[in-house]
């Protein structure tokens, strides 16, 4: 056992509590939502991992990057064991990285892909492009490019057992996944041998009542969006000795028009929204107004004034007096911002009416052309990489294929010259904003929040959310627990 594992955490199971629904059948080549990647991060081992702490570094692999030839190697640096204790064979390695590379749901990168080669001697696989996706290296970092065997997806809690990562998944709900661990993942991989994890749902329109419920004895830790916390929440959690941690821009607040709705309804939903980010900086909280998808401290965003003069948005009031629905998900329906953007759709427009969709297919329901043409939605996005919601996009929200196409994603990811390729994603984001089929409100920090005997292993954990594997006990534990 290695010396960060014997600082033992006497527990049975860690459980780690997210506003997410979960999957029963998961392939991460094909996540749709954040809880979908939350299980894949737990169960599919990552060839590399991104930190706070360290940038780009090794997880399972060394993956190498050579610009001049533009090849891309990748060494494991472990033999992969499935939780069964099954070898996972290098060439099925190599069947799933190139079953990735055919095109993802953030990757859509086949038209830039020669050849990929796999030596099984050698233990190595060689992937040659014409140029390198310039976002390559954080795309190995996220489950679409983690270790799995592409014949033994999707997984289920039938063949729970084949995963790769720090876990194996004993059972899923849309509410609870249980998961024991994985004994043939590397040990230096993992802070603490706590036999069990658990991801549990909460509800994140009940945040408040889950903040006062918290106990550190069950409730480990948890995320939560930055848009569902106020100062005493935070207060109360710390209080409780929990310590947070913020991860700034992880969530992107906008409304979706899409092309059926008519112009002059987009132009008083602008005004509205414009009005509220100027005027209403308490119900943004720990958010900043947004102008573009990407959040306004990149390089690659839009100024407000970029994005209004790309809008064509003159100001002032518009009337619509016509009758009209806004879809939202009915678990976002008491988190502040959209409660008080809910507040103020009703106030502007007495016709307007607000239908709440269920978590079972309602957030596809939204995305998808099924006879929604306004909805209040939410985007986790990667501050630094729009190339990745903008694939997300392309694949999932009707319309947005006519902002920008797989061919164009692929074409941006390879400029090599950086001020060309913030201009290039400034045009699409003007694109998008001429069209009106995305209407940005807000840019929010995701928060996570752990009990204070626990610190967290930067050498161990990823740059975002929870990873319970990358716990271990703090030499200053507080009293009680």
């Amino acid at each position: 056992m290695n010396e960060r594992a014997e600082d033992h955490l006497e527990l049975e199971t860690l459980r780690a509590y997210f506003p997410f629904t979960y999957r029963e059948n998961l392939d991460p080549r094909s996540v749709f939502s954040v809880g979908e990647q939350v299980q894949s991060e737990y169960l599919f081992a990552s060839h590399a991992r991104t930190s706070l702490k360290s940038g780009f570094d090794s997880v399972i692999s060394n993956v190498r990057f050579d610009h001049e030839k533009q090849i891309v190697t990748i060494s494991p640096r472990f033999p992969v064991i499935e939780a069964s204790g099954k070898p996972l064979s290098m060439r099925a390695i190599c069947d799933g990285v190139e079953s990735s590379l055919q095109g993802t749901r953030h990757a859509p990168y086949s038209s830039v892909l020669e050849s990929v080669e796999c030596d099984e001697a050698a233990g190595e696989l060689r992937i040659r492009f014409s140029r390198i996706p310039l976002n390559l290296k954080f795309l190995f970092t996220i489950p679409d490019f983690s270790i799995f065997n592409p014949a033994q997806l999707p997984l289920t809690a039938r063949i729970g057992d084949t995963a790769t990562g720090p876990y194996f998944l004993e059972s899923v709900t849309s509410e609870l996944v249980q998961l024991r661990i994985n004994t043939n993942y590397p040990e230096e991989l993992r802070a603490n041998s706590v036999p069990r994890a658990e991801l549990v749902r909460y509800n994140p329109s009940e945040t408040k009542s889950f903040v006062n419920e918290m106990n550190p004895s069950e409730h480990h830790a948890a995320y939560f969006f930055g848009q569902s916390l106020d100062r005493q929440d935070r207060e109360t959690l710390e209080g409780k000795g929990y310590k947070l941690e913020t991860f700034p821009t992880e969530w992107f607040v906008y409304l979706i028009a899409k092309a059926q709705v008519p112009p002059i309804l987009r132009r008083a939903l602008q005004s509205m929204i414009h009005q509220f980010q100027d005027s209403d900086e308490e119900s943004l909280k720990l958010g900043m107004p947004a102008y573009s998808i990407s959040p306004s401290d990149r390089d690659f965003s839009l100024s407000e004034k970029e994005y209004l003069d790309a809008a064509g948005f003159q100001g002032g009031d518009t009337d619509f007096s016509s009758s009209f629905v806004v879809y939202t998900l009915d678990s976002w329906a008491k988190v502040p911002v959209y409660a008080r953007l809910i507040q103020e759709i009703e106030a502007r427009f007495p016709n307007a009416r607000i239908e709440f969709l269920g978590r079972g297919g309602g957030l596809q329901r939204i995305f998808s052309d099924d006879g929604i043409q306004i909805a209040l939605s939410l985007l986790g996005i990667s501050p630094s990489d729009p190339l990745t919601h903008f694939s997300f996009l392309e694949t999932t929200l009707s319309g947005f294929s006519r902002i920008i196409s797989k061919s164009e994603i692929a074409a941006l990811a390879t400029l090599a010259d950086r001020a060309e390729f913030n201009r290039r994603v400034k045009e699409v984001e003007m694109k998008a904003a001429a069209r009106g089929l995305i209407l940005p409100v807000a840019h929010y920090p995701g928060v996570i929040a752990y009990r204070g005997d626990l610190v967290r292993d930067e050498d161990i954990a990823f740059g975002w959310g929870i990873q319970t594997w990358s716990f271990r006990k703090s030499s200053r534990s507080s009293p009680g627990f």
